[in-house]
């Protein structure tokens, strides 16, 4: 089978880049005929590495976006769209794909229903749609051009209710790599991971530190993740203002999240939205509790609350604090959620989800 991948880059640590990597090795070391093909990458080498056998191409539009919607469909940008569109259609011709996956919001989304021949064409929802406007301009133009794709793939059952029109959604997780770590959940260091992005709440993450470094005083909580230096920065100050510049840090992008997650003993999530939550998974699979406020909608499908993590009310600070203590002084809990927190993640190892991919496209 040929698969072609489109995507804007793998040079920025992320879920999505990390996902479709996965997908991409695990496709070509199946024996099929693999493609990936980028906008944006340029020269900048990827993040997570890609195995020899896919084959790439850099279509080179340089759009030079921060990764919103906003940006990338600024005035600027719509005038690169003939060449990301005419490149696009010489690229189809030389590979004649038979399955095409779309796995972000770029201009490739609304033209290659136009061009795509006999090949089978796929969307991917990485983010939550929950605050989709129905009858809103975009929405109705987006659903009447997903009525031409083969397969529609959300995350989660809940994403489905989003869309008017369900013939073609089908529901795949995220998977995950079984991990050559485990964590003996000694150590007194508290984890977070996502973009630098307002959406990841992180300085609700740094309420909830506050809380119980009053308490515990010699615990370290550590940033993981890649992004909006503005947000950064003001997340420095409230950190700085809070006078706990010794306890919580930012630590940047990384490709070995396993062993980050092994040199841990929970994991919190604060994020205002998760359409599905990655990094919740990777780290039950190293045998971290996870304590996850219970936002749309991804948490509530992996945590199975107060038996491998906890399930927190949304926006609860001193509730997410507790839970966190709790686990601190009760190792026999803590060591029990651990254990049951690596049998759930089993559910998701990369063998498991992809034979519903292949599913799919069999279909």
């Amino acid at each position: 089978m040929r698969i072609l991948y489109f995507t804007g880059q793998i040079a920025l640590h992320g879920g999505i880049e990390k996902v479709t990597v996965m997908k991409l090795n695990y496709w070509v070391e199946t024996g099929n005929d693999v493609y990936l093909s980028t906008y944006e990458q340029g020269d900048k080498p990827f993040v997570y590495p890609i195995s020899s056998k896919v084959h790439y191409e850099d279509l080179n539009i340089n759009y030079n976006v921060d990764y919103t919607y906003e940006s990338l469909y600024s005035s600027r940008c719509l005038k690169l769209v003939p060449k990301h569109f005419f490149r696009t259609v010489s690229l189809l011709k030389k590979i004649k794909p038979d399955v095409i996956i779309v796995p972000n919001f770029g201009y490739e989304f609304w033209f290659l229903p136009l061009i795509k021949g006999r090949s089978m064409l796929v969307r991917e929802y990485h983010d939550s749609q929950y605050q989709r406007k129905f009858g809103s301009i975009k929405v109705c133009i987006d659903d009447f051009i997903q009525r031409f794709y083969d397969a529609v793939v959300v995350l989660t059952p809940q994403e489905v209710g989003y869309f008017k029109y369900k013939k073609n959604i089908k529901v795949i997780p995220n998977p995950i790599k079984k991990s050559t770590y485990i964590s003996d959940l000694s150590y007194s260091k508290i984890v977070t991971v996502g973009r630098i992005d307002r959406v990841k709440r992180f300085e609700l993450f740094i309420e909830i530190a506050e809380l119980v470094i009053k308490k515990y005083p010699k615990y370290r909580f550590e940033i993981y993740g890649e992004g909006n230096p503005i947000y950064k920065n003001e997340l420095l100050e409230l950190i700085k203002s809070k006078k706990l510049q010794n306890n919580i840090f930012f630590m940047g992008g990384t490709s070995e999240i396993q062993r980050v997650f092994s040199e841990a003993s929970i994991y919190v999530c604060t994020s205002k939205t998760e359409s599905f939550g990655l990094t919740l998974i990777e780290a039950m699979g190293v045998g971290l509790p996870v304590i996850s406020f219970d936002c749309p909608h991804g948490p509530k499908n992996i945590i199975h609350d107060g038996v491998d993590g906890y399930l927190i009310q949304n926006d609860s600070i001193v509730k997410a604090s507790n839970a966190i203590i709790n686990l601190i002084e009760d190792k026999k809990l803590l060591v029990s959620m651990g254990n049951f927190a690596r049998l759930n993640a089993q559910r998701y190892h990369l063998d498991n989800v992809m034979k519903m991919w292949i599913n799919l496209f069999n279909k």
